[in-house]
């Protein structure tokens, strides 16, 4: 069955690239039909890797793997046991419901997970807010971002 699911997988991924291919070489079809195409074939193809669990495992493999980026099996132990406690802290915390405990549990992700391990300086928000004004000032920084970085942050 799983055979059979890949083949046909297979079969209707080169359909579409094939006519996703015919109809941006096709002088009589609209730019916005192309547009409209590709970018639905854009999304289908990033949508068959999941993308948030690549990256929670490039951050597990950041924090555990050590110098050698590889997670061996004492150091995959070792994130199977931190995971554990982390598990057991947030079902201690009497200030949530079982439903929302199971919220957090469900919606940890690579973000999550290195906020817990890496810790910000409190030094360091107001030298990357200076650097970010001189360069505004020096228009290398995007205006857009600055001014929502400074409606957010008043």
């Amino acid at each position: 069955l799983m055979f059979i699911c890949f083949t046909l997988g297979t079969v209707e991924f080169f359909h579409k690239i094939c006519r996703v291919t015919l109809l941006l070489t096709d002088p009589t079809a609209s730019r916005m039909t192309c547009i409209t195409f590709f970018l639905l074939f854009l999304n289908q193809t990033l949508g068959m890797m999941h993308i948030n669990s690549l990256l929670l495992w490039r951050v597990e493999t950041f924090i555990f793997g050590g110098t050698d980026a590889v997670v061996s099996e004492e150091e995959n132990h070792i994130m199977h046991a931190y995971f554990g406690l982390l598990i057991e802290r947030v079902w201690d915390v009497k200030s949530l419901s079982t439903c929302q405990k199971l919220a957090v549990m469900l919606q940890l992700d690579d973000d999550d997970l290195q906020q817990l391990v890496v810790e910000e300086s409190t030094a360091k928000a107001p030298v990357c807010a200076s650097i970010r004004q001189s360069m505004y000032r020096k228009g290398r920084s995007s205006r857009w971002i600055f001014m929502m970085q400074n409606f957010v942050t008043k």
